[in-house]
């Protein structure tokens, strides 16, 4: 009977090396504090090592959050070497602290490693509402009719990045 146990835990033991093994040097990241409207949008890098005895790549990331965008090198990473993970966030539309999840999947690794981005977004000096770069002859218009008069409808940017068509009467109409 404690035969079979030994060769039974020894079994279980021998899969668990057959998996990939991968620690991230860290796993949350702290952006710190950036305004909203920011040009230069901030990054964060993960760099990771591959601990098993087989090949390993990133096969997929999932975000939390449609803010965050990731970019990889899809090519193996060797045993004993390192790779590395960017990530990219757009502050528009979120002001206030976050903090974001990122999962990553690996070939040859059962689990996922869970990733964390927080900071803090400090609001718009000014929100942008209804700019348009297009001269007003080339803004998209269409017709609607509100009982037996004719009016137009004219789109316009909210700071969620929606456009929002309002109705104007036609010119020369009160």
């Amino acid at each position: 009977m404690n035969l079979r146990k030994i060769l039974l835990l020894l079994f279980l033991s021998a899969g668990s090396f057959l998996h990939a093994q991968v620690r991230f040097d860290r796993t949350t990241y702290d952006l710190g504090s950036c305004p909203e409207d920011t040009v230069r949008l901030p990054r964060c890098e993960f760099t990771f090592t591959n601990l098993g005895k087989r090949a390993v790549s990133i096969a997929e990331v999932k975000t939390s959050c449609g803010c965050l965008k990731a970019s990889f090198d899809r090519r193996p990473v060797q045993p004993g070497k390192t790779g590395r993970l960017v990530l990219t966030f757009d502050p528009q539309g979120h002001p206030g602290n976050f903090l974001r999840k990122v999962t990553v999947y690996f070939s040859q690794q059962p689990h996922p490693c869970i990733l964390q981005i927080k900071g803090n977004v400090r609001p718009a000096s000014r929100p942008r509402m209804g700019v348009y770069s297009k001269p007003p002859s080339l803004i998209a218009t269409r017709p609607c009719f509100s009982g037996r008069s004719r009016c137009w409808q004219v789109p316009f940017a909210t700071a969620c990045r929606r456009s929002v068509w309002t109705s104007l009467p036609p010119p020369g109409c009160t």
